[in-house]
């Protein structure tokens, strides 16, 4: 693994063509190619290690067997074939020894930290936003799980409260279902004619409509609490003096300076978040009272109806609230030999993590019944204007049931609290209502919905 990571430190550098320095967020860096190596990059200008020259542009065309080059994407690749295939050129390509590619390498020892600004914007997935640090403190002191006696939060909210934070906000969608059920349409008169007729009609068969949805959602905030990459790299030398005496010619005298990798990782994460899942149902009965419609076959249909509407609506929601923070430190030192082979390896790590989790339950039931008028609007089988007036009576009912403690995991003291406890909560309601549905095209959404509850019953109590 050490191999791997000073060689993908090295070629993912840009380096000055005069300096070969100074490369960005690694001051001090120093990165010499061995001769011969063809950079195959737009701006390709990098040292080479005899007279320390630059290297001009290469291209593809310049490329043998044999050949060692940087790709465009920071990749160092050594040619092992070249043939034609139906009049194009195919490369075959390994990856050569790091010797073979860098003369020399040396970055100092440096501590990098990463803040909210090092987060590259593409990477940012649908449903995660990033906060503002007043944004972050604002939403931690608004999700507050109450936690047991044995939650060792002193360390855990003196580290992550610093204003030295990257968060970010989620509202992932895991799972989602739907199913719709409708009452199969009316055809409309028959005909070819290009005439509008009126139709009329009393009374009918109820028209039953369901929908169901299911859906398991994660939401919540992350934050990550000083975020710091320590690290050192030398790549080793080996050097050639000739000596010279009076008697002869002289003699090769050959030296080797060792080099090193060590990096170091330190970073403290805290989740608050909150997996939901829930299920509703919808069932909508219309017992028709009396109809109205003008309408053209080869156009479409102006309808309206009046009619005593049932609506049944239910949900059930499964939550479990979740608070997890850990801190973390992982750290290594590999001391290198020409012609960097690795020896007196040495890893460690520190680790320390607390998670607690507090489930609940709640379901609600209501049910609407009312006379109600509806409007449709069809052009060439498109529904382009739909809109309910629906007003009456309501009921609804409400309940929950939660664990009054958490149950948790400490690195440290192990296991605490329990899921023994438990509470309830309970409502009824009910009262008079009144809704507006409009949808216009793809725009669906109930603009007026006004309740007018007279009657109220809350019970709490513990299991």
């Amino acid at each position: 693994m050490a191999f791997v990571a000073a060689a993908t430190v090295c070629f993912g550098i840009s380096v000055h063509p005069a300096r070969a320095q100074n490369a960005g967020a690694f001051p001090g860096l120093t990165l010499v190619l061995e001769d011969g190596v063809m950079d195959l990059r737009a701006n390709a200008q990098i040292r080479q290690a005899s007279g320390a020259r630059v290297m001009g542009y290469a291209g593809m065309d310049d490329l043998e067997v044999g050949s060692i080059f940087i790709s465009p994407d920071n990749v160092a690749l050594r040619v092992v074939a070249i043939s034609q295939v139906d009049g194009d050129t195919v490369i075959e390509t390994d990856q050569p020894p790091i010797r073979e590619v860098i003369a020399s390498c040396e970055m100092p020892d440096q501590e990098i930290p990463f803040t909210a600004a090092d987060i590259v914007p593409e990477s940012v997935q649908p449903g995660v936003t990033v906060l503002t640090p007043h944004d972050a403190t604002q939403q931690r002191q608004a999700r507050e799980l109450p936690l047991g006696p044995t939650w060792l939060d002193t360390e855990t909210k003196s580290s992550i409260q610093s204003d030295d934070t990257v968060s970010v906000s989620f509202d992932l969608l895991l799972f989602k279902s739907e199913k719709k059920a409708e009452p199969e349409k009316d055809k409309g008169a028959d005909g070819k004619d290009n005439k509008w007729t009126t139709k009329s009609t009393s009374g009918g068969k109820p028209e039953p409509s369901t929908s169901t949805e299911t859906e398991v959602r994660l939401k919540g905030s992350l934050t990550l609490a000083k975020p710091v990459l320590k690290g050192g790299l030398r790549m080793p030398a080996m050097n050639i003096k000739w000596v010279t005496v009076w008697w002869c010619i002289g003699y090769p005298e050959i030296s080797f300076d060792s080099g090193y990798l060590k990096a170091s990782f330190e970073a403290a994460e805290q989740i608050n978040a909150q997996l939901v899942g829930s299920a509703s149902l919808t069932q909508d009965i219309k017992f028709p009272l009396y109809g109205f419609a003008v309408q053209n076959p080869s156009v479409g249909k102006l309808s309206v109806g009046v009619y005593i509407k049932v609506s049944v609506s239910g949900k059930i929601t499964v939550l479990f609230e979740i608070d997890q923070y850990a801190r973390m430190g992982l750290w290594g030192t590999v001391d290198l030999a020409w012609p960097f082979i690795p020896y007196d390896v040495s890893t460690g790590s520190e680790l320390y993590y607390n998670f607690a989790v507090r489930p609940s339950i709640s379901a609600e039931v209501e049910l609407d019944i009312g006379p109600a008028v509806g409007v449709d609007i069809e052009i060439l089988g498109f529904k382009l204007v739909e809109a309910e007036a629906f007003g009456g009576l309501y009921g609804k009912a409400a309940g929950s049931v939660f664990a009054t403690d958490v149950f948790g995991l400490d690195k440290n003291v192990g296991p605490y609290g329990d899921l023994s406890k438990w509470a309830y909560t309970g409502s009824v309601e009910i009262g008079g209502f009144f809704k507006l549905h409009l949808g216009i095209a793809s725009f669906e959404d109930d603009i007026v919905d006004q309740k007018w509850p007279f009657f109220k019953l809350n019970w709490k109590g513990s299991l």
